[in-house]
């Protein structure tokens, strides 16, 4: 290309859609990334719930087993026979 030749229509077409093709390219990847990332904070919220569930169970079987052991502990006091194993 000559300086002060200006470019053909064809050329300015070419250029034009390079920067369409780029611009494409860039929007492509940026789609993909939200879609992954999405599907991560997804992945995420379920294991975060699973790990809540989890501790909330916990936390139930161990108040559960407080629970029979304070009853136990009270009945031993009073002189009380257990009426059953201490099992969670």
């Amino acid at each position: 290309m000559n300086k002060g030749v200006p470019p053909s229509d064809t050329e300015q077409a070419s250029k034009a859609s390079a920067r369409i093709d780029s611009s494409d390219s860039v929007l492509t990847e940026l789609l993909a990334l939200n879609e992954e990332m999405a599907v991560q904070l997804r992945v995420e919220r379920t294991d975060a719930k699973d790990a809540a569930d989890f501790i909330t169970g916990m936390i139930l079987q161990h108040e559960k087993v407080a629970a029979k052991l304070r009853a136990h502990l009270r009945g031993a006091r009073l002189g009380l026979p257990l009426s059953k194993p201490l099992t969670s």
